[in-house]
């Protein structure tokens, strides 16, 4: 075997070994933000029922007609306790 031979298989194990991390590296990034973006749509979903039960709230506290005073709202919503 020559010289230039033996170069070029070295060169070939490297890149199929660089090649072979890079494929693990992407399927994990995949699998965490799959993860990630499933906390975002439950996360989502909880904002939303919030602004859904939110007319109830001011409806109850008095209005919107008190801008600066804040409104005990610790028994109207079951997620806040």
């Amino acid at each position: 075997m020559s010289f230039l031979d033996t170069i070029c298989c070295a060169f070939g194990a490297i890149v199929l070994i660089y090649m072979i991390i890079n494929a693990a590296g992407a399927r994990s990034f995949q699998r965490d933000t799959h993860d990630l973006r499933a906390e975002v749509d439950r996360l989502e979903e909880e904002v939303l029922d919030g602004y859904k039960e939110l007319p109830d709230i001011v409806r109850t506290s008095g209005g919107w007609n008190r801008p600066y005073q804040l409104v005990d709202i610790t028994g109207k919503l079951p997620s806040l306790k």
